[in-house]
């Protein structure tokens, strides 16, 4: 994998992308999601190791930021940071970002694998409900849809000539939760529960086909 300078991407780079998230004055929105890391270590140019506070199941899903160049991030405080280009080792680069929600991206040249197209123009709507306006106007050839939302876009003739829905998996799950507070509710019976509620169709029909269940390493 490489830069879009055409530079090998290496463990440093890893540690400097996190050094700076980690870093409030930065202002990471997801700072709160990396708390599970208590240190993260060189082994070698191209092997890191991630030390976490305690057990943490999901922890995979939450290492899902770009990687950033070490030598072209360090040095630079916030506020020469958010006025910076970074260099990324994704598909595409950054060509330019239009405030507050427009983003030009532009093929890496470095990218070892094919990509379909020769640039993306990127949008953050300020109301996902939008997306599907702005597809009628042709404004946008492909939009992101809530799951809850599907349904009611599903009943429109409109929306059922003109788009076509492509599901796919995003990263992170939503775990349904019960107060178990009562000490008498030992792990046994928590299994039991756990495995009761798997074989049922309670979860199915909960869920409407918006999501999964996935396999607890802790009551399964």
């Amino acid at each position: 994998m490489r830069f879009a300078n055409g530079e090998a991407v290496q463990s440093r780079d890893v540690l400097a992308t996190l050094a700076l998230l980690k870093n409030p004055l930065y202002e990471y929105p997801y700072l709160a999601d990396l708390d599970f890391i208590e240190k993260v270590v060189a082994v070698d140019p191209l092997n890191f190791s991630i030390k976490l506070k305690e057990k943490f199941a999901p922890w995979k899903n939450y290492l899902t930021f770009k990687i950033l160049q070490a030598g072209d991030i360090e040095g630079l405080d916030a506020a020469a940071f958010r006025k910076h280009r970074p260099v990324g080792c994704g598909p595409y680069q950054l060509a330019s970002v239009t405030e507050p929600r427009a983003v030009l991206l532009k093929q890496n040249p470095y990218y070892g694998k094919r990509r379909a197209f020769k640039k993306i123009a990127y949008a953050v709507l300020g109301d996902s409900r939008q997306g599907p306006l702005k597809l009628l106007n042709d404004e946008m050839d492909a939009v992101e849809v809530q799951a809850d939302e599907v349904q009611a876009y599903g009943r429109l003739g409109e929306w059922r000539q003109s788009f076509s829905l492509v599901k796919y998996k995003k990263f992170g799950y939503t775990y349904l939760v019960f107060n178990l507070k009562n000490s008498s509710i030992e792990l046994n019976l928590r299994r039991l529960f756990y495995n009761r509620l798997q074989a049922s169709p309670f979860l199915q029909i909960f869920l409407q086909g918006a999501g999964e269940t996935v396999h607890s390493p802790f009551l399964g």
